[in-house]
């Protein structure tokens, strides 16, 4: 955790796009969502690996969601 403030703050100088990869708890995704950065993020707290038809599906269910 001691690094991330200054891994995030070098992304944002740069002006790149951050990935947050492995977010297991919604601790971990509140304190990425509480930044200032549009972080994207993904990890099991959202959801686990399915096979890609399951994943297409789910996809083709939220679209008819809106």
């Amino acid at each position: 955790m001691s690094i991330i403030p200054q891994i995030l703050a070098m992304a944002a100088a740069l002006k790149l796009q951050v990935t947050v990869e492995g977010i297991e708890t919604a601790e971990q995704a509140d304190y990425f969502a509480a930044s200032e950065l549009p972080i994207l993020a993904q990890g099991w707290h959202f959801g686990r690996p399915v096979p890609a038809a399951e994943f297409h599906q789910l996809l083709r269910t939220e679209d008819q969601g809106k």
